[in-house]
């Protein structure tokens, strides 16, 4: 394990200009492996028993201007490409995208701000103040199938930030136009299109209901668009007061002005209650285990983003779900197939909690 852990950290040379800032970069990152506690950097001095002179030179290594976040980024994902073998659905990666609230008590820290709590989980408080982390992750083909961080920032509470980096003047204007433009779902799908772009790689992203929303799917057909072909599928759990429209019928009339673009309204509550015996049965391996499914497979028009999205409703053990994809010609039960590896992510964020 230590030899594999020091093959690892020497290819993170090449993105250091100076050997001394590299070299802080892997004693705090033995630190982080080594420590027993969560306070800081006085834990990674405590536990590798350095002199305290030695916390301010590892807090400015935060602040160097010696290496490029970016480059260190991507000198991990060709690492983790090179040492796992991913799941493979049609010549298409599996990506996994959600992000993590982590509560901190200091309100004065950058980044730090009031978050509401979008999950279902009773036992979290419905407001907190803290940190916004969103993390890709891919999927690693083994017996227990493990998401492994690709790329992790801050998606919350960083505009000002963003304005000083670029040095563009603070506004209330400039804020609410970040805010708009660069929102935690857009950011989310802008870390996949970097890692396909720079990887030449086809992939499935999947993500939970908050993502569900016309900018997510035009951010992934503009990137698609940019490269030339469908290297990313954007596949989401859509919410249960998801409604969708058929295609206007040919000739339909409706007086003075322009054409419909809209034809019957479909709202997916009554269709899995009214037409539940034309869904269709499968056998599948969902969540380690071989489970019958039944399903119905729509392509309707979705009002946000004004086009068509396949819409697969799922019904397994008396739980119903609605998925949408952004690939018309995917077959539903590889759209269901591969929205069951989605759960994975939350078990790196366990692990990156705890450990």
């Amino acid at each position: 394990m230590l030899k594999l852990i020091d093959g690892i950290l020497q290819q993170f040379r090449i993105c250091f200009k100076r050997e001394e800032t590299f070299n802080w970069f892997v004693i705090i990152t033995v630190g982080m492996l080594l420590r027993t506690e969560m306070r800081g950097i006085s834990t990674i001095i405590g536990c590798l028993y350095l002199q305290p002179g030695c916390y301010e030179s590892i807090l400015h290594f935060f602040r160097s201007k010696a290496y490029d976040l970016e480059r260190i980024k991507n000198k991990w994902q060709d690492i983790v490409l090179e040492h796992i073998k991913p799941v493979m659905i049609e010549n298409y990666m599996i990506l996994i995208g959600d992000h993590i609230k982590v509560s901190k008590e200091a309100r004065h820290m950058p980044g730090v701000k009031k978050l509401h709590q979008d999950s279902e989980n009773a036992g979290k408080a419905e407001y907190i103040f803290g940190h916004q982390h969103g993390m890709l992750g891919i999927l690693a083909d083994n017996k227990t199938y493990q998401c492994i961080p690709l790329d992790m920032e801050l998606q919350d509470g960083i505009d000002e930030i963003t304005c000083l980096k670029d040095d563009v003047e603070i506004t209330e204007a400039t804020l609410k136009k970040l805010r708009d433009e660069n929102n935690s779902i857009m950011k989310m799908i802008q870390m996949a299109g970097r890692f396909v772009r720079k990887k030449d790689q086809k992939a499935i992203v999947l993500l939970d209901a908050f993502f569900t929303s016309g900018n997510a799917f035009q951010a992934v057909e503009k990137i698609n668009h940019e490269l030339g072909t469908q290297d990313i599928v954007l596949i989401t759990r859509a919410k249960a007061n998801t409604v969708a429209y058929e295609e206007p019928k040919v000739g339909m009339k409706r007086g003075r002005g322009r054409p419909r673009k809209y034809g019957k309204k479909i709202t997916f509550k009554d269709v899995f209650k009214e037409k539940i015996d034309s869904f269709e049965t499968a056998v599948l391996r969902l969540y380690g285990k071989e489970e019958t499914v039944r399903y119905l497979c729509m392509d309707l028009i979705w009002k946000p983003l004004g086009r068509k999205l396949r819409f697969v409703l799922v019904k397994t053990n008396e739980k119903l779900m609605i998925l949408a994809c952004s690939d018309l010609s995917m077959h539903p039960e590889r759209i269901i197939d591969s929205y069951s590896y989605r759960f994975k992510i939350e078990v790196s964020f366990k692990m990156l909690k705890h450990i």
